[in-house]
């Protein structure tokens, strides 16, 4: 169960939105213009870490997919207006290996994600120059006339949108079709294998195209800590 944000953190949020929001009213500004953007890890493996079995078993035997521990990194990005951004996958590989040159821009899923790989699977200030605050970040985003506005550490979850009501859906999305995925292949016991990069470009499209226009303006909109308190 969530436990509630400790108030220190609401209030400095509060604070924070009095400042934020003189920068985002002016009337030039429309809101498919005002971002917010966030990272998030995309384990190939989604199974729960709970089980249900009666009093007195020793054992619960769990099914689950070949190599667990395997991770890739998904960058979201929505707008004010309830538009989304082109999500972008960072899986692990060279930047400029085989996989980043050969095997990622034929995806079939090219078009609808932004495909890369990083060492760690991370963003960093190569792979992509909007989300790690770097002074090399920073100074690329004024050259093309966006303001950067960084939220307060520690108040993410109650004031960040994709924190605040993006993310949930969407990793739920992506455990219902690991899920699917995982019923494909049938219920004799054999070996499951790692699902393949396709397959988790496949869910990331499927999952971020059903998050819908009214999830994420109300993740802008939450109660007492609304970036648009006048509407």
């Amino acid at each position: 169960m969530a436990q509630d944000p400790p108030q220190q953190a609401i209030d400095q949020a509060r604070e924070w939105l009095e400042e934020i929001r003189p920068f985002i009213r002016v009337p030039d500004l429309a809101q498919i213009h005002i971002i917010n953007m966030d990272q998030t890890p995309l384990p190939f493996s989604l199974a729960s870490q709970s089980t249900l079995e009666m009093r007195g078993t020793r054992s619960v035997t769990i099914r689950q997919s070949g190599n667990n521990k395997t991770r890739a990194t998904a960058s979201l990005a929505v707008a004010a207006d309830g538009s989304k951004l082109k999500p972008m996958i960072i899986f692990k590989g060279e930047p400029r290996g085989t996989i980043a040159t050969r095997e990622l821009p034929v995806s079939q899923y090219a078009n609808q994600l932004a495909l890369c790989c990083q060492p760690a699977a991370w963003q960093d200030n190569e792979n992509m120059l909007i989300c790690h605050y770097s002074d090399t970040v920073k100074a690329k985003l004024d050259s093309i006339g966006v303001q950067l506005k960084l939220i307060p550490k520690g108040c993410t979850s109650v004031v960040q949108p994709i924190d605040v009501g993006v993310n949930k859906p969407f990793k739920d999305r992506i455990k219902y079709l690991w899920w699917a995925w995982m019923i494909g292949f049938g219920e004799d016991g054999g070996n499951i294998p790692t699902p393949s990069r396709e397959d988790v470009q496949h869910w990331v499209v499927e999952a971020w195209n059903s998050i819908g226009v009214h999830i994420i303006q109300n993740a802008w909109r939450k109660t007492d800590l609304s970036y648009f308190p006048e509407e």
